[in-house]
């Protein structure tokens, strides 16, 4: 996570049909949820990289370089085979 977020990627926005979005391999939960166009967030760094590719209503900075440090707080069972973690990030 902190590789990403060092990479200084920058966050892309396009829109698109959501079958199409969904059929080319972006990323994303509640698809039943969104309307028929989807906001697709892309993070890619300098190197060409794409670091995440996913239908969000969208995140607040303009590149990872300005997330700061990530760090697990916590990790607990969700369910039966299922973990969770607690993330944040710190200046």
């Amino acid at each position: 996570m902190n590789e990403a977020i060092s990479s200084k990627a920058v966050i892309y926005i396009s829109e698109m049909p959501k079958n199409e979005a969904k059929e080319s391999g972006v990323e994303g939960n509640f698809w039943d949820k969104y309307s028929d166009i989807v906001k697709v967030y892309t993070m890619k760094d300098d190197k060409g990289k794409v670091w995440s590719r996913e239908i969000c209503g969208g995140p607040h900075v303009s590149d990872t370089a300005n997330l700061g440090k990530f760090s697990i707080q916590k990790e607990q069972s969700s369910s039966a085979g299922v973990r969770r973690i607690k993330g944040v990030l710190s200046k």
